[in-house]
């Protein structure tokens, strides 16, 4: 369907390429005005934002804004940024495309790790013949649409797989569990950690030492959330003491990740450039086009975020 509404949209993303949804826009759009933030003359005719990463204050000179859509399911920076207009509504995608991309990520690491590939490549070079013994008990922090894709995709292989998350949820084939207690329960119990959480307060710095210090000895860690989840700092002391053999990041603190980090040289890390799901326009474009065309006949924009909440 195409609308010949006529309106100016800003792309705010410092590591998101404009062209294809410049492309897709104006292909639903014919009248869109898309802008860059070095394009735009006046701030003032903007009426929405597609952001993703961008740069700080960018969203202070656009005070007409009729909604914030992220092009990815995490909000964190946005709801954290204080240049944010509070009166302005703020959308995430949900799955477009980034659910089987995290399942197809989360199964590789899981399987690799569980049956010690890592360790049995290393050994054929030494001309070795060791059979490996493994644990794969699967536990993921997080059961949204992410993390249930994974817990699907992990089930079908065989994996036994628990979840805890922040409301009870029965899901079949997996054990879910809540609350503080239920985090330590499902923790003592988890040979791979996977962590699919969104960040909110309650939820930054989650993968404490403290709390990986819970999972049987020897454990692997994926860290697919937010880099603020992980505590930094406590990570390589836990792996060099073998309370965890391996952790598999694709999130960060900063990033990109600085030249000079030790995760990139640490052996028992594995990092990747947060490329675990990645936000293709084509799948995405349905969601974002409706907003926009729901914002546009005074209808409210799907996928609203709770700031409250934090997600």
């Amino acid at each position: 369907m195409r609308y010949d509404s006529d309106m100016s949209i800003v792309f705010l993303s410092h590591v998101r390429d404009p062209i294809p949804w410049k492309a897709v826009l104006q292909k639903h759009f014919p009248h869109l005005r898309f802008y860059l933030p070095d394009e735009v003359v006046d701030p003032d005719t903007i009426r929405y934002a597609l952001v993703w990463a961008y740069p700080a204050g960018a969203l202070k000179p656009y005070r007409n804004l009729q909604l914030i859509q992220t092009l990815g399911a995490g909000v964190d920076q946005i709801l954290n940024d204080p240049d944010r207009p509070s009166n302005v509504p703020v959308a995430r995608l949900e799955d477009a495309g980034l659910a089987t991309q995290m399942a197809q990520y989360v199964s590789h690491y899981v399987l690799r790790y569980h049956r010690q590939f890592d360790s049995i490549e290393v050994k054929s070079s030494w001309s070795k013949w060791i059979p490996a013994e493994y644990k794969g008990r699967v536990g993921i922090l997080g059961a949204g649409i992410l993390g249930g894709a994974c817990a699907k995709a992990l089930l079908a292989l065989g994996y036994s797989v628990s979840c805890w998350r922040n409301r009870s949820l029965s899901m079949e084939g997996v054990n879910v569990f809540t609350g503080a207690d239920g985090l330590n329960a499902l923790l003592q119990q988890t040979d791979i950690l996977v962590c699919l959480l969104p960040l909110t307060n309650k939820t930054n710095r989650i993968l404490s030492a403290k709390n990986l210090s819970q999972m049987p000895k020897g454990g692997v860690l994926i860290n697919v959330g937010r880099g603020a989840h992980l505590d930094e700092e406590a990570l390589i002391p836990l792996l060099d003491c073998g309370q965890l053999r391996h952790a598999v990041l694709d999130v960060f603190d900063t990033e990109p990740l600085p030249d000079e980090h030790p995760f990139w040289s640490h052996p028992q890390i594995t990092v990747t450039p947060h490329i675990s799901a990645l936000t293709v326009a084509e799948f995405a474009e349905g969601q974002v086009l409706d907003n926009i065309q729901r914002c546009e006949t005074g209808q409210s924009p799907q996928h609203l975020v709770s700031p409250e909440r934090g997600y």
